[in-house]
């Protein structure tokens, strides 16, 4: 599936709960997006490899390899080309928040929280990079 196919494009949700995945990914979809849900880090990074997803939704506490690290590794591939949101019920220190935005995380959202926000934070930082995507698609025609 590619990003066009939901009107708020394609989400990569990597949450290992599977009740509070579930959740989210109703949310998200109900929002107009289409959503991916993985479990691990590794899951998360090999799809976004393959289908470019407009956002992730990372838990910070993956299973494998955590959701600062992958954040940092959708960075490094894909730039600003991908809105990252992470998430934790346990790294919820102002600390925890200020280096997952240092990681490169557009947002950080502590557990629990009213999906509404999440919804909202999303399609604002998807709006933001397709606006800036065609912005500069426009500069390179110039």
């Amino acid at each position: 599936m590619t990003a066009e196919a939901g009107a708020g494009g394609l989400v990569v949700l990597a949450e290992p709960n599977d009740e509070f995945r579930t959740f989210v990914a109703g949310h998200l979809r109900r929002s107009g997006f289409v959503v991916h849900e993985v479990e691990t880090g590794e899951d998360a990074l090999e799809f976004a490899r393959r289908e470019r997803p407009a956002a992730t939704v990372l838990e910070v506490t993956l299973p494998d390899v955590s959701g600062h690290e992958v954040c940092r590794l959708l960075r490094d591939e894909f730039g600003e080309g991908v809105a990252i949101v992470l998430i934790s019920r346990y790294r919820t220190e102002s600390q925890d928040r200020v280096a997952g935005l240092l990681a490169g995380a557009d947002d950080y959202l502590s557990k629990p929280f009213v999906p509404d926000e999440l919804i909202a934070r999303v399609l604002n930082l998807v709006r933001r990079q397709r606006e800036f995507g065609s912005a500069a698609a426009q500069a390179d025609l110039a």
